[in-house]
Order: structure tokens, then C-alpha cells, then sequence
């Protein structure tokens, strides 16, 4: 959807995307590991638990308002312009 309004920001968008699982994927591995080592088991399922609930919460919030549009869809109210 993002990349059919803006082609070029396609490779932006993966990349930030890959960075963010990257990051989670690290945070993931100590958090757990952390756990394990106080808990076992169980600790590391409710850590898993936590983190899926937490992300049923964030999904829930309400999304920000955004800036409205002028006509044409460019701030302001001018039409999208490409460099």
C-alpha cells in the first residue's frame, strides 16, 4: 500500500522494517535468556505471554490522527511532487 503512493521509498520502508526485527529479535533472545536463568521454563513462557499480550494492547490503541490533506493529497493542499 505504501510503496503504490510512494515507489521510491520501498527500499526505506524494508530496511527500517528489517532493522526494528533485528532489534526485537535481540532484545528477544536476552530478555529470555535473562529469564531462563531466574525462572526455567515457566518464566520464559510467561515472558512470551507478556510480550503477546503487550502487543494485543499497543494493536488496540487507537491509531494517531494524522494531519489532514489538502486537495491533490500533498501537505498544504498541493499536488505530490517527485524530486
Amino acid at each position: 500500500m505504501i510503496c503504490q503512493v510512494r515507489p521510491d521509498a520501498g527500499s526505506r520502508l524494508i530496511g527500517g522494517y528489517m532493522v526494528f526485527y533485528s532489534v526485537g529479535s535481540g532484545a528477544g533472545s536476552i530478555a529470555s535468556t535473562g529469564v531462563h536463568a531466574l525462572a526455567g521454563r515457566p518464566g520464559v513462557c510467561v515472558l512470551g505471554a507478556a510480550f503477546s499480550v503487550l502487543a494485543l494492547i499497543v494493536a488496540a490503541l487507537p491509531a494517531r490522527t494524522r494531519r489532514p490533506r489538502g486537495p491533490g493529497g500533498g501537505p498544504g493542499g498541493g499536488p505530490l511532487t517527485r524530486p
